[in-house]
């Protein structure tokens, strides 16, 4: 019985947990090795130490078995495997456990972070870190000091930028929150410098994106821009209008409101608030008005029509300008966090780099550089090649 062995080249396979991806990722292996490929030039990649030991027991036991089954067994277990059961096929499995066992360079079953440790430490020019790092696990010490030193630099000038951003921060966030969300733009740093790559002024380039996603032009003010538009005032007072007309508690409450919101010797905000109040809850909704016989007594049918289109036109632009206002403060926002996350990540850099250490996020960007940017890149690529002919990678999306 001989079955056709089948050739796989790149391939992804997409599988919930314990479906079996480990299991057809080390039977891949088996089949490489049973195709007469060296172990060493095998490379199986997962996320964590615990995960690449179990990966490298899961291929000892396979192989144990091939190595100890009997005939009919061994075939069985070949056949699973896709690949030829000839004599000189069995005979091979039989002895990939102790090829395995004696070789000077065993397949490679490791980590992400470790396949980069390696890398660095084998190029630290190209890739531009100390030669002979060390890797920093725990990184909370590290963290603390640059903390101190992004203090110490925002106090020794109170009106910088850097001052203001934080000032804003503590407002808005509270100290305590506000450290976590500078600790977590540290923590993510690698898709800050994939984000502004090549860009001289990276802080002037994310605030320009940022606007742009969020549809503002920072430094405009939008309460400006609705009171500046003679078409909201002019509807506003036709709406005022109206609701003196009918007499009735709400509609004294709301034209009260209206009045104070038309009143330009009251200044921007507590105007708009009013009118705000006029249209909206306290909610954000919009104020029920409906028609009814007594609204139609009030004002006739087409005044009704009018009241109700003025009062809908009133508040959607009240809404629009409440988002105008939101997304600003978010730009605001966002832009201190992007400012003092900066100044926080430099302090974070520069004291890994003066005490030559590196931690796990370190170990992922220079990597990236290193294979992708770097001037070495493509010698870089061959001297992999040169070594490594087949790469395995368990759990990607990790």
């Amino acid at each position: 019985m001989q079955n056709t062995s089948i050739k796989i080249e790149n391939t992804t396979v997409h599988a919930s947990a314990g479906s079996g991806k480990t299991y057809l990722l080390v039977s891949r292996i088996i089949q490489l090795l049973l195709n007469g490929t060296e172990p060493g030039c095998i490379l199986a990649i997962t996320f964590t130490r615990k995960a690449a030991a179990e990966m490298q027991e899961r291929l000892l036991q396979r192989l144990f078995e091939l190595a100890s089954a009997e005939p009919h067994q061994l075939e069985n277990l070949l056949c699973a495997l896709g690949a030829d059961t000839d004599a000189a096929t069995m005979e091979q499995a039989r002895r990939l456990y102790e090829q395995l066992l004696n070789t000077e360079f065993p397949v490679s079953t490791t980590t992400f972070h470790a396949f980069c440790q390696d890398l660095l430490r084998r190029f630290p020019l190209e890739a531009d870190v100390p030669a002979g790092f060390e890797l920093m696990e725990h990184t909370g010490s590290l963290q603390d000091e640059a903390w101190e030193a992004l203090m110490a630099e925002a106090a020794s000038a109170p009106k910088s930028e850097l001052a203001k951003a934080l000032q804003q921060l503590f407002e808005k966030l509270t100290l305590f929150n506000t450290r976590q969300a500078l600790m977590s733009f540290v923590q993510q740093r690698s898709d800050w410098w994939a984000y502004n790559q090549g860009e001289d002024d990276v802080l002037g380039f994310a605030g320009q994106r940022l606007a742009e996603q969020l549809a503002i032009r920072p430094g405009e003010d939008p309460l400006q821009d609705f009171f500046n538009e003679p078409q909201t005032l002019d509807d506003c007072r036709r709406y005022l209008d109206y609701l003196l007309r009918r007499k009735l508690k709400t509609n004294e409450k709301l034209a009260r409101q209206l009045e104070k919101g038309l009143d330009d010797r009251v200044n921007l905000p507590q105007r708009y608030q009013t009118i705000r109040l006029t249209f909206l809850t306290l909610k954000g909704e919009i104020r029920k008005q409906k028609p009814s016989a007594a609204m139609d007594k009030a004002y006739g049918a087409e005044g009704t029509a009018d009241f109700l289109a003025l009062h809908q036109a009133c508040a959607d632009r009240v809404i629009a300008t409440d988002e105008q206002l939101a997304a600003q403060q978010t730009w605001y926002v966002t832009m201190a966090w992007y400012r003092a996350g900066y100044h926080l990540l430099a302090h974070y850099q520069r004291i890994k780099q003066e005490q030559r250490l590196l931690d796990f996020g370190d170990l992922e960007w220079k990597t990236y550089q290193l294979l992708t940017r770097s001037e070495n890149a493509s010698w870089v690529q061959y001297k992999l090649d040169n070594r490594i002919k087949h790469l395995l990678i368990d759990e990607f999306q990790d």
